[in-house]
């Protein structure tokens, strides 16, 4: 009697710890979909380009080229806009370019 007593409570065990399991995998799953598909993922990446000091134009396989030229000199990226752009109002400066639905980020490798 104590046995099956036994049996069954580590059955029941078990199956709570399951659940739980599974529970924490799904929600696992679904904050990594969160973040796969963010406007700012890796899924959404579709250049990666060194820049070299001076003038670089960055130009996208399936957009036209951008109005805008990035320019590096002495460890610093400024953008040189062929056209008018809207202050962010950040003191430090904007950190991303959008283009319609391209963004444009720097990042220091």
């Amino acid at each position: 009697m104590m046995r099956n007593l036994l049996v069954m409570l580590l059955a029941v065990a078990s199956l709570a710890a399951a659940d739980s399991y599974d529970s924490e995998i799904r929600q696992w799953r679904a904050q990594r979909r969160t973040r796969l598909t963010a406007n700012d993922s890796w899924l959404t990446l579709v250049g990666l380009y060194w820049l070299r000091d001076g003038v670089n134009n960055i130009t996208l396989p399936t957009h036209p080229p951008t109005k805008a030229r990035f320019v590096l000199q002495n460890g610093r990226v400024t953008l040189q806009p062929n056209t008018a752009l809207r202050d962010d109002t950040d003191p430090k400066g904007p950190t991303i370019l959008r283009k319609g639905t391209v963004s444009y980020e720097v990042i220091k490798r």
